[in-house]
């Protein structure tokens, strides 16, 4: 290492040189095993990322092992998804180091820390994720340590959410013996949170089903906001693991559909054999529920929902209600809302009264043609108005006056000849209190 200048991290100033060909140029992060710097490859101009071995961990052949067998199975694999190793050396002071190409993203514990994926977006992640996995199952090695924070998002191209699968660095090969001296019967490697219950009594006796453990793990916290099973302690999460049940997704949250809980039920299974046979199997009955959700009905919004974790609660778009279209009182058209607002009332007690003398007058006229006689104008009395608040001033309303009622026909005239008294006279009759005169009419 030479042309070093600047504050040295963990043992690397920024500007120094590794190996001649790469320059330091800054710290991106630092974990329990080692550190991790963005670098130039000067020769073709090319960003890269470097992971050296903390400089404690240099004299500990387990921990170069391990360290050195990351390099050689993420470049064996060679998948789209898995982040390939393209370099491998020693700095001066013999910590190992490993060269990755630059991703800009964030990891998935990020992702999920600050926003509610969707249940596609869910899906696709974990698919492509399954993907990966497959093709190292098919190369026969296990991750054993899948966790959020080894699933990388990124970009590539014109597509988003694009995943990259970090650190196969506690990988296991199966069926070779060269490697079962790296761990101790009895020794417990990975991360607690997502450890199957095999892992978790520090049994040897494994295979691949713990990584599919794990992606049921991850996608239930992605689902649900949660891990789970927590605990206070390292142990007591183990503890739980092995020994007790963990609540349903929807019981967490009853948005996941029924098909996608079925999914992480059957990669947690305790049992081994009753999870997924593959890692494609999972990605397969994953991508049909997923199909599944997208032809799911929309469910109306009737109150926010709110979701178990650190990620906050849900905010659903709120269904909005259709405008009712203003009614039309020119037309003739008295809708309950117009009834209820001043201008529909004054409007209505206009056409009761205009009724009202309609059907008066032709009462009183039907009457005087049945007694025969001339009709008589019928008396309305007038109707003051109430006094009201002023108002705005508006249109006032057009009232379409009644059909005009046909003249009734005059009374026709009886064609009978009548008879008239040809002489009239007095006479006096005598009767038997006396004599009186009475008028008389002769035909």
């Amino acid at each position: 290492m030479s042309g070093a200048m600047g504050t040295t991290i963990d043992g690397i100033a920024p500007g120094a040189f590794l190996d001649g060909k790469y320059r330091i140029e800054k710290l991106i992060g630092a974990g329990g095993m080692g550190t991790v710097y963005e670098a130039t490859h000067t020769a073709i101009g090319r960003r890269v990322a470097i992971k050296r071995l903390h400089h404690q961990y240099a004299g500990d052949a387990q921990a170069v092992e391990r360290f050195q067998r990351e390099a050689r199975m993420a470049g064996s694999i060679g998948h789209d998804n898995i982040c390939e190793v393209t370099d491998l050396g020693t700095t001066p002071d013999g910590a190992p180091y490993l060269v990755m190409p630059l991703l800009t993203g964030c990891s998935l514990t990020d992702l999920l820390s600050r926003e509610r994926l969707s249940l596609p977006r869910i899906a696709d992640i974990m698919c492509q994720t399954l993907s990966a996995l497959q093709a190292a199952h098919d190369a026969r090695i296990v991750h054993r340590d899948l966790k959020p924070d080894n699933l990388f998002i990124t970009k590539v191209g014109d597509r988003g959410d694009f995943v990259k699968l970090l650190d196969f660095g506690i990988s296991k090969i199966l069926d070779q013996d060269s490697v079962s001296n790296l761990t101790m019967t009895g020794t417990v490697l990975g991360t607690p949170f997502y450890m199957a219950p095999e892992q978790a009594t520090g049994s040897k006796q494994f295979d691949h089903r713990v990584d599919i453990y794990a992606i049921g793990a991850i996608l239930y916290e992605a689902l649900t906001g949660r891990r789970p099973f927590e605990g206070d302690s390292y142990n007591e999460i183990m503890f739980k693991i092995v020994t007790e049940p963990f609540p349903s997704p929807r019981s967490l949250n009853p948005k996941v559909p029924v098909a996608v809980e079925q999914v992480v039920l059957k990669a947690m299974a305790r049992d081994p054999a009753e999870r997924y046979a593959s890692a494609r199997d999972m990605r397969d009955a994953l991508s049909r529920a997923d199909l599944d959700m997208s032809n799911m009905p929309a469910e109306p919004i009737t109150r926010a929902a709110t979701a178990v974790g650190a990620c906050g609660p849900f905010t659903p778009t709120g269904v909005k209600k259709a405008a009712t279209p203003p009614s039309s009182l020119a037309s003739g058209d008295l809708s309950m809302d117009a009834l209820s607002s001043g201008r529909g009332r004054k409007a209505a007690v206009a056409v009761v009264v205009a009724v009202a003398v309609i059907a008066v007058a032709i009462t009183g006229y039907l009457l005087a043609r049945d007694d025969g006689r001339a009709p008589v104008p019928a008396v309305v009395p007038l109707v003051k108005p109430q006094p009201s608040a002023p108002a705005t001033p508006s249109p006032t309303p057009r009232i379409e006056p009644p059909p005009a009622l046909s003249p009734a026909p005059p009374p026709v005239a009886d064609t009978a000849p009548v008879k008239k008294p040809s002489k009239v006279g007095k006479r006096a009759v005598k009767g038997r209190f006396g004599t009186k005169v009475v008028s008389d009419y002769e035909e």
